[in-house]
């Protein structure tokens, strides 16, 4: 596995930028792997064969792409991944990370989005709080859009850097997939921006419960 070492410079343009774009973590291979095995989740969630996502609305899209590492097991070992979690501890900060939740993001051109304007995960996310986020592009595509466009480079963000979700969505054929790590002690809240924050319910969770590590583990301490 590869092991890659933080320079002074990357942290300073994080800390100032809140983002900031790697490439060459991940093989093509593991990004080929993780593409199809989350296009299965979703076809499967959908009741759909893969050639089908032209025409499923952006909404049901994005519900059925959420924690897709419950039951996918390509999506929990990228979680687990050591030098993810190693880059990703020193930019956020963090010395222990949690899961928060993972989002298969798809566009199909269909003109829609689940969020009208610019929003960081924080804002979108009943888990309280993020340390930050990795969006993956599994694809490449043509777009002027600031979020990653050829397949398998990564942007580490903050919890709390907006990102330009009516940009993304108004794109065809886009494919990225995010996985957001929660802190030591996440909460559940109501944020009905969130289109998932009634799911913890079904694990018994009430607004301003502590997640547990049976459902929320932890992925790295330091």
């Amino acid at each position: 596995m590869q092991k890659l070492t933080i320079t002074s410079t990357q942290r300073l343009f994080f800390r100032e930028h809140g983002y900031i774009a790697f490439d060459n973590i991940l093989s093509l291979t593991r990004i080929h792997q993780l593409r199809s095995s989350l296009q299965q989740t979703l076809a499967h969630r959908l009741g759909i064969s893969q050639e089908g996502f032209s025409n499923v609305p952006i909404h049901n899209l994005y519900a059925q792409g959420y924690d897709c590492w419950r039951e996918e097991k390509e999506a929990e070992q990228l979680f687990r991944n050591k030098t993810l979690l190693a880059i990703a501890s020193e930019l956020f900060n963090a010395p222990l990370l949690r899961i928060g939740f993972d989002q298969l993001l798809v566009t199909n051109g269909l003109l829609d989005t689940p969020f009208k304007q610019n929003l960081a995960i924080t804002d979108l996310s009943c888990i309280k709080p993020l340390a930050g986020g990795i969006l993956i592009a599994l694809k490449t595509r043509n777009s002027p859009t600031p979020l990653p466009t050829t397949e398998g480079h990564l942007l580490f963000i903050s919890h709390d850097v907006p990102l330009p979700w009516p940009q993304f969505f108004a794109t065809r054929n886009s494919e990225l997939f995010l996985l957001a790590f929660a802190k030591e002690t996440p909460l559940y809240h109501l944020e009905k921006r969130d289109p998932h924050h009634l799911i913890p319910r079904k694990w018994g969770y009430e607004y301003g419960d502590v997640l547990e590590a049976a459902t929320h583990p932890v992925l790295w301490r330091r």
